[in-house]
């Protein structure tokens, strides 16, 4: 607060203005630091006590590891009893098989209403077309039915072509028992010609023993082996007709 006083002395002089300032204003003390200063306004010990000890225990269950449950991986191993076959002087290049869109690596499971449905952190330990392709390569060599036999995407210019599609690879469950069911479509094509030497779908179940992943595993890998097996030894039959054999129509007509 400021005051101004006019003063003057006895030889007529101008009036002076004589400024001074009055005692600083003290403010109240801050409402909280009021609060707090008081005992009686203070929060009970016990409700600090219980603040803290909540504090400490969500810090601790942030700092440690919680248990998580893996993923489960399961691989198929098909066994292969094959029936060898005269061989054929003929190369087969196989496509990798096409897949449906529901089988993947999760375990798909159909139940009664027709409903696809997965198994929780139960997966294949590769993608189910992979693995029928690489058991239908190993059973079509293990025939020596065809001179060579590999992928068509690494031969020059296969004589035959083997192409597919994986329609179902689940365990089923409106069957009664349940079980592991399996269908291939297949067809063996001459690789610069029309039409087909060879196509068939083939479909295979086997039951499984529980209600377990090990179980459809187990039944998926019998299931796979007989279709397999089906595959390559109707393959062995097949005889092509003679213009796709090369020696044959490279040969020239003698001359007399």
């Amino acid at each position: 607060m400021i005051k101004i006083i006019n003063a003057s002395n006895s030889r007529n002089r101008a009036p002076q203005q004589k400024i001074t300032f009055a005692s600083p204003v003290s403010l109240p003390p801050r409402l909280g630091h009021a609060r707090w200063r008081s005992p009686a306004a203070r929060p009970p010990k016990y409700l600090r006590i219980v603040v803290l000890l909540g504090v400490i225990s969500l810090s601790a269950g942030c700092l440690t590891v919680r248990d998580v449950e893996r993923t489960r991986h399961y691989a198929l191993h098909p066994n292969l009893s094959i029936t060898p076959a005269d061989t054929l002087e003929l190369t087969l290049g196989i496509r990798p098989l096409f897949a449906a869109r529901p089988y993947g690596l999760p375990m798909a499971r159909l139940d009664s209403a027709h409903q696809l449905s997965y198994r929780d952190r139960d997966q294949w330990a590769e993608p189910p077309p992979n693995t029928v392709t690489r058991a239908l390569g190993d059973a079509v060599v293990a025939t020596g039915r065809f001179k060579d036999v590999g992928n068509a995407a690494d031969m020059a210019r296969p004589d035959l072509l083997l192409t597919g599609e994986l329609r179902m690879f689940h365990e089923n469950n409106a069957m009664t028992p349940p079980c592991a069911e399996i269908e291939v479509r297949l067809e063996l094509r001459p690789a610069r010609e029309q039409g087909a030497l060879w196509a068939e779908t083939l479909r295979e179940t086997a039951p499984m023993e529980s209600d377990t992943p090990e179980a459809v595993a187990a039944a998926m890998n019998m299931a796979l082996s007989r279709l397999i097996v089906r595959a390559a030894e109707s393959m062995a039959t097949v005889t092509p007709p003679d213009a796709l054999f090369p020696h044959k129509t490279n040969e020239k007509e003698p001359v007399y």
